[in-house]
Formats: C-alpha cells, structure tokens, sequence
C-alpha cells in the first residue's frame, strides 16, 4: 500500500489481536493526549515520503516509505531499573510480532532511561 492510514490501521490490528498475550491494558490509535491505564500502546501513521526507484516515464517505480510510531508506555510504582526493563521487553515482544511480516523496516529509539515511554518507529516500503 502506499497510504498512511492502511499501514498504520495494520500494525495496530496486529498489535491488538496479540493485546492479551502482550499483557496490554490498551491499543489506541492515534496521538493521545492522555491514556486511561497501563501499560499502553499507541500506534499513529506519520509522514509519507516517495523516492523515484525506477524510470521516470509515467508508471516508472517509486519507493514508498510510510512512518508508523508507536509509543509504548507503562507507569505503576516501583524501582525505575525494574520498570524501564519491563517497557524494553514488551517493546521488544511487539517487535517481534510485527517482525511476523517481514516487509517492514524498523528503527527503534528507546527513550532516556528515567522516562517511561519507548518509541519505535516503522518504515515501510512495499
């Protein structure tokens, strides 16, 4: 696909379908301003870029490449190492699952350590 919405409406279906075994209180979509319990996860499409990858005559090929943010997020009470090892293995358990397709490209960026968020940011390029 080469539409946003489609890709980022994906991962997060992916995401939801595995919210229990991933012990998820909850999938949105879209940028959030607050979230009712933890942990959480927050998937939003972001910009969309086009490179030409083939001939440039009409229906020459484009590469598509579509960022997909999610935002893991988790806050309760108790030591920060603890806490800050448990947001990287679930990020790195929701990895895993989306790794399932492999037509996607990823990058993550774990956050700093005294935050409770990791961002994980998904290329896409069809």
């Amino acid at each position: 696909t080469d539409l946003s919405s489609v890709l980022g409406l994906a991962i997060f279906n992916k995401i939801t379908t595995n919210k229990l075994s991933l012990g998820l209180s909850e999938v949105l979509f879209g940028e959030q301003e607050m979230l009712p319990s933890s942990p959480s996860v927050v998937v939003f499409a972001g910009p969309k870029r086009r490179v030409l990858a083939g001939v440039s005559a009409p229906g020459g090929r484009v590469d598509n490449f579509i960022d997909v943010y999610i935002d893991v997020v988790a806050s309760k009470v108790g030591p920060e190492a603890v806490e800050r090892l448990e947001l990287d293995q679930l990020a790195e358990a929701i990895e895993k699952i989306i790794h399932q397709d492999t037509t996607y490209y990823f990058e993550t960026f774990p956050t700093p350590p005294r935050t409770r968020s990791h961002k994980i940011l998904y290329l896409y390029s069809p």
